[in-house]
């Protein structure tokens, strides 16, 4: 077991990172439309959002 232990933090400490998929979104959005805003989780509350003349 103790060896278990003493592998698992040789990987922890050099087990690199790598991102696998970024979550991307394009949007063009109209200058008349108002209360739209970019946020992280891609969250919009409809009930903010106007349309201008």
């Amino acid at each position: 077991m103790a060896l278990f232990q003493q592998a698992e933090a040789i990987l922890l400490d050099e087990m690199p990172f790598i991102p696998i998929y970024f979550y991307v979104t394009s949007r063009l959005i109209d200058p008349a439309v108002q209360g739209w805003y970019p946020s992280i989780l891609d969250n919009h509350p409809y009930q903010a959002i106007s349309l201008e003349d």
